[in-house]
């Protein structure tokens, strides 16, 4: 028996040694892994990044694993994805070598063709300083967590480049530098996934059905050599530091552009590539050690890099939805956003939307000081509001939330036996900051959030789309993508619509958000649900709202409002 418990131990000590919160995030990482080759193997994403990384999170996660760095009694043993890290990752030799390999598969002749096309490189890069904003927040909430070169480090994740993401978290010397190539990496991987659905969310069918057809303009041979050359020279007289990652990129470049050395382009591009992928995907797996991975500063990395790829895709408000639309610039001059006339247009170019670069706004001025004198650089400039009733509906700008204000206002006139507040809160649109900050301070004991929601009764809208519809009553949130509604609340605002002949809907997807967000989570938690007016055409210059649904709204929120009051929403 001895000699067999013997065998055991020699046999399974390591995993026997561990304690039970170590064996369960070592399980984990497994799935973390197995998952990965999954995606690579069956989806076929990114197969020789993600296998590798999903290959090696297995592999430095077995216990005592030879892979990486271990401590014995005699000192430590040098584990070969640790000494692979240390050789090429942490010094940066890895991404450096693989941007060669980039630089001679990129084609720089459409950007060459059309530098204009640069405009829509910056604009890819508003979701960097978007999460970098975000990540100075979460340092206020959660002091010590980012210090503002942390926050540099995770927003770089927006850039889609791991070795940028290597280069700037060596360069802060980031604590976080594993978790950030991790995201890095995986998001570059997952971008057939993550980015479908935010195009769709933020453009229509019949614009994703635009051809947008491409003729090849000739550029010299010449022009082709010199702009890697000169390329590099004005990054290192502007950023010297960014020489290694920029000079490395378009020495690749000049590979391929220069003619006479086509056998190592093709190597840089293939061969070359190829092997640093690899090598470069099980490496980075030595940072996804369970101990430093599975920890609160690793999921919010994971969130803010996932942030900063959304926001790189939707990048601001959509050019389609600008040219022609009626403005006033600081409240008090009128104008018009312009670009060509259409009869000018040529017949390619109508078939996509004008860039930014070409739109600007007539303010009807005859001369440039009169346009001097009548507005200046950095002026707001919004839609011009307008209002319009007609068929039972009314048209106008920012009915998301100017609805829900209407029935405040309304239900405000009305004599209240109870104590109530409300609150107009603002920047629901961008961090519900201020609900919070009112729920904050008012501590409520239940909250109705009143606003405008989106309306899916339009043409060309699939069925499965419409949450809900114009002339059906204000709909009821069971959930959304921040908050779970109060179920007792829901119900009961529904029974009371049946229970008086108010007309009203559940709303039928979980989409979204609104102030209930901060405000269900505010210190203890509130009780809180949604009534909202169905809006068409939302977060555009003119929207459609049912005079009909926003009196059932008035109706119902009064109603709901005495319930509450008085403990009756069972």
């Amino acid at each position: 028996m001895e000699v067999f418990m013997n065998f055991i131990n020699a046999m399974f000590g390591s995993i026997l040694s561990l304690d039970p919160v170590s064996a369960v995030k070592m399980v984990v990482m497994w799935a973390i892994g197995g998952t990965l080759i999954y995606l690579a193997i069956k989806k076929d994403m990114e197969p020789s990044l993600l296998l590798p990384m999903g290959f090696g999170a297995i592999l430095v996660n077995l216990p005592l694993s030879g892979a990486i760095d271990q401590m014995h009694e005699l000192g430590i043993e040098v584990g070969a994805l640790s000494e692979l890290f240390r050789a090429g990752i942490s010094n940066e030799l890895f991404p450096l070598l693989l941007f060669i390999g980039i630089g001679a598969m990129i084609d720089f002749g459409p950007l060459l063709a059309n530098p204009k096309l640069l405009l829509f490189g910056a604009a890819a890069q508003f979701g960097i300083f978007m999460t970098l904003t975000l990540a100075c927040l979460v340092n206020l909430i959660f002091p010590g967590m980012f210090s503002i070169q942390d926050a540099a480090s995770v927003a770089i994740i927006g850039a889609a480049d791991g070795p940028t993401s290597i280069f700037v978290g060596n360069f802060y010397g980031t604590k976080y530098l594993g978790a950030i190539i991790v995201a890095a990496y995986s998001y570059m991987a997952l971008v057939p996934i993550i980015q479908p659905p935010v195009i769709r969310m933020v453009t229509t069918k019949k614009e994703r059905l635009i051809r947008m057809p491409y003729e090849a303009k000739e550029i010299s041979k010449t022009v082709r050599i010199l702009f890697p050359i000169v390329v590099t020279v004005i990054a290192g007289l502007i950023a010297p530091r960014s020489v290694s990652l920029v000079g490395f990129l378009m020495f690749g470049n000049l590979l391929r552009e220069c003619g006479v050395l086509n056998s190592l382009s093709e190597t840089a591009q293939n061969v070359l590539a190829n092997l640093i992928t690899i090598v470069l995907g099980i490496t980075v797996a030595t940072q996804m050690q369970a101990d430093m991975f599975l920890s609160w500063g690793t999921l919010m990395i994971m969130l803010l890099g996932l942030f900063a790829f959304i926001f790189d895709t939707v990048g601001g408000v959509r050019p389609a939805v600008l040219s022609g639309r009626a403005v006033c610039v600081n409240g008090t001059v009128p104008g018009v956003i312009c670009a060509k006339p259409i009869h000018l247009l040529k017949a390619e170019e109508r078939t996509r939307p004008v860039p930014v670069d070409q739109l600007s706004i007539d303010i009807g001025a005859s001369s440039r000081e009169e346009a001097e004198a009548a507005v200046q650089i950095g002026d707001n400039v919004s839609f011009l509001p307008f209002f319009e009733a007609s068929r039972g509906t009314v048209k106008a700008k920012a009915l998301d939330d100017r609805a829900g204000c209407f029935v405040l206002i309304e239900l405000m006139r009305t004599a209240l036996e109870f104590d109530t507040y409300f609150v107009f809160s603002v920047q629901e649109e961008i961090g519900m900051r201020g609900a919070g900050t009112a729920a904050f301070v008012v501590e409520p004991d239940a909250a109705i959030v009143l606003e405008g929601t989106t309306a899916g009764d339009v043409a060309g809208a699939e069925p499965l789309d419409a949450v809900c519809k114009l002339g059906g009553g204000p709909a009821v949130s069971f959930m959304d993508k921040r908050t779970i509604f109060s179920r007792t609340f829901f119900r009961r605002a529904l029974a009371l619509g049946r229970e008086h002949s108010i007309p009203c809907q559940p709303k039928t997807a979980s989409a979204g958000g609104n102030d209930a967000g901060s405000i269900h989570v505010t210190k203890a938690g509130v009780q809180t649900v949604t009534l909202a007016v169905p809006c068409r055409y939302i977060h555009g210059p003119a929207a459609m709202a049912s005079e009909a649904d926003i009196e059932n709204t008035i109706r119902l929120t009064a109603r709901l409002m005495a319930e509450i009051a008085g403990g009756r929403t069972e």
